[in-house]
């Protein structure tokens, strides 16, 4: 019995050790990710992009290494206000790096990607967010009501304004009718 005694919280400080050091482990991780430099920068002098406009991508060609193939090279698209598009392609043509270059995650090697006539690498990256959105088709519902879901872009977005966010995506009646409500 004594040595259950002695030998039991020996071995949870063991256990505790582990845990302690996988954490550390995770911690590096996710400080090292905090620390990455972004791909894009905004410039001195960047200026607002215009409220609305075509969308224009003029011979945009990008690769991931300078010295690999291009995976996206000299397409030219003009995607009017309103327009809704849909990249569709087999596997590896290039849909997510192109929508990727829309919003400004990676700039192109060579031509230019405008809004209204703006280049975007001369807008700033605050008017470039809120004017280009990609909507990944991977969907992520974090703990919590489906209107709190909602509230994650304005969290002090009134229940009406919830609703009139769900009605215009055409989403509510599918919320609505969860046994839960929104």
């Amino acid at each position: 019995l004594y040595l259950v005694q002695l030998f039991d919280p020996i071995a949870r400080f063991s256990e505790w050790l582990g845990e302690f050091r996988q954490g550390l482990a995770a911690l590096g991780k996710v400080v090292g990710l905090l620390q990455a430099e972004n791909a894009v920068t905004e410039r001195a002098g960047a200026s607002e992009l215009p409220a609305d406009g075509p969308l224009e991508l003029d011979d945009v060609t990008f690769g991931y290494a300078a010295s690999a193939a291009p995976v996206v090279k000299d397409v030219s698209l003009t995607l009017e206000p309103g327009e809704h598009v849909a990249l569709v392609g087999v596997t590896g043509a290039g849909k997510s790096t192109l929508a990727k270059l829309l919003t400004r995650q990676y700039d192109p090697l060579e031509g230019s990607i405008s809004l209204a006539g703006v280049d975007l690498r001369d807008a700033t990256l605050d008017s470039l967010r809120h004017r280009i959105v990609m909507l990944p088709q991977e969907g992520h519902l974090f703990s919590g009501t489906i209107a709190d879901n909602v509230r994650l872009a304005d969290p002090g977005a009134s229940d009406a304004a919830v609703r009139v966010a769900l009605e215009q995506i055409g989403a509510l009646d599918r919320f609505e009718s969860l046994p839960d409500g929104l």
